[in-house]
């Protein structure tokens, strides 16, 4: 009789992750939880995560077409200008 199968085997994964980052992590984490274990729920939760974009505010979406590339710094300024007046 052979050993039982895991269901959702786990694969080692390498990422590169800068310092501070790591640091913050250890700061929350407590000595009894490991790394991994944390960044599973936290990939987990960002992957379950629903967003209700209807609650987030115009200059907020705005920001993030910008941080995409999506818009322009021009088209910014325009459109956070237009959302100004209209408020």
């Amino acid at each position: 009789m052979g050993r039982r199968r895991v269901r959702n085997k786990s694969i080692p994964m390498s990422l590169s992750i800068p310092l501070r980052m790591v640091q913050r992590m250890d700061e929350e984490i407590s000595h009894s939880t490991s790394r991994s274990k944390w960044v599973q729920h936290a990939i987990r939760e960002k992957l379950d995560q629903d967003i209700d974009w209807s609650q987030i505010e115009t200059k907020q979406l705005l920001i993030i077409l910008f941080n995409r590339s999506v818009i322009t710094m021009e088209t910014l300024k325009v459109m956070l200008q237009s959302v100004e007046t209209e408020e």
